[in-house]
Formats: structure tokens, C-alpha cells, sequence
């Protein structure tokens, strides 16, 4: 009987061994597969921090190309000045023209029209009109002669240049005689781009000629600076 109960106890205590071993057995698989989640997390987070490590050094070169081309566009405005203030300072301007045929008795107030282009740099003046028009601003020196053929009695006339609309200058050929009158004005002009420059008659009595042809009547212009 004692055998009997002790090999019993010996069964019972086998199948409490074999439950725990069974509990143990769940836990090394539970933490073995722990193990294999943590494995699988630590190699997502060296992936994470290997793309991190590249994204800091994308970030980088990203910077440092910025820098390079706000560099790059300093640079390109100081060139894009530069070259503007060599054209500026290349920048030929210049014009000569002559009344070609003699005006006989002209109005008051009229446009003269220096019809004849002996020079004209820049084509920016229009010998159709007798108007030249600034292209870009500046400095610029203009002149006017006129030559009066003789006459007998009493005459005058005064030519005046024009900035647009407003008088700038003016000749006078006033006088009862028989030579050769002539008058010379010249002014120096700050000009904007469009502005206009031209010449007309004013304060007429009398019989008067404009001498044309040979050079005698001429209205010229040049850029002395673009600014």
C-alpha cells in the first residue's frame, strides 16, 4: 500500500513538473518571439537612424547649395550692374544735321526741320521731324546756327531750342543790313528716356531767310555721360 501511494506521488509530482515545464516552455517561446520583435525593431530603428544619418547629410549639401547660389546670384547682379555701367560708359551718341534748302520768310513759331542728316550715331534723330529723342539718360550737349541771308530793310528773327515744350536756349539775328547775319546757341541738358529736343522760330518781323545748304544752318547733339 505504501508503494502503491508513494509511486502515486511520484506521478503527480511528474505531471506538476511537466505543467511547469509546459508554463516555462511558453515563456521561452513568448520571449523568444519578444526577442525576434525586438530584433526586427532594433534593425528598423539602425535602418531609421542609418536614413536619418543620410538625411542630416542631404540636409547639409541642400545648405551648402543654397549658400553657393546666393552666392552665385550676388555675383551674377554685380556682373549684370557691371555690364550696364559699360555700356553706359560705351554708349555713343551723336547727330549733325543741316537745313538744306533756304526757308524763305518762315512763320512764328514754327519747327524748324533740319532735313539733311550729315551724322547721325544712335539714329536717334529724325530728320523728317527735325526731333531728337533721348533713348536712355544722361548728359547731352545740343547746338544750333543759323545763318540770315542779307536784307535790305529792317528784320527779326530769334531761333530757340526746345526740351519738349520748354525753351532751353536761344539765337538772335536781328538787324537792318546787307551782310550776312548768324547767331549760335548751345545748352548742356539732363535728359530722361523719351525726352525730346528740337528747335523753332520765335519773335519774326520783317523778311527773313534761313540760309540752306553748305552747312550753313546746321542743329547737332551728342551724349557727353549717360547717368
Amino acid at each position: 500500500m505504501d508503494e502503491w501511494c508513494d509511486e502515486l506521488y511520484n506521478v503527480s509530482a511528474l505531471e506538476a513538473d511537466k505543467t511547469e515545464f509546459n508554463v516555462l516552455q511558453s515563456k521561452v517561446s513568448a520571449l523568444e518571439a519578444d526577442k525576434t520583435d525586438f530584433i526586427a525593431l532594433q534593425s528598423k530603428v539602425g535602418a531609421l537612424e542609418a536614413d536619418k544619418t543620410e538625411f542630416n547629410a542631404l540636409q547639409s549639401k541642400v545648405m551648402a547649395l543654397e549658400a553657393d547660389k546666393t552666392e552665385f546670384n550676388a555675383l551674377q547682379s554685380k556682373v549684370s550692374a557691371l555690364e550696364a555701367d559699360m555700356t553706359k560708359e560705351k554708349k555713343i551718341l551723336a547727330f549733325v544735321a543741316e537745313v538744306s534748302n533756304n526757308i524763305v520768310n518762315p512763320a512764328n513759331n514754327v519747327h524748324i526741320v533740319f532735313d539733311h542728316s550729315i551724322l547721325n550715331i544712335g539714329n536717334n534723330y529724325n530728320s523728317r521731324n527735325g526731333v531728337f529723342v533721348a533713348p536712355i539718360p544722361g548728359l547731352y550737349h545740343f547746338a544750333v546756327e543759323i545763318t540770315a541771308l542779307p536784307q535790305s530793310t529792317g528784320h527779326v528773327l530769334h531761333v530757340r531750342i526746345m526740351k519738349n515744350n520748354e525753351p532751353v536756349a536761344v539765337t538772335f539775328m536781328d538787324g537792318n543790313t546787307n551782310l550776312f547775319l548768324r547767331g549760335t546757341a548751345s545748352v548742356v541738358l539732363q535728359l530722361n528716356t523719351g525726352d525730346d529736343v528740337w528747335c523753332k522760330t520765335e519773335s519774326i518781323w520783317g523778311s527773313n531767310i534761313i540760309n540752306g545748304g553748305s552747312t550753313l544752318s546746321t542743329f547737332s547733339g551728342f551724349l557727353i555721360q549717360a547717368v
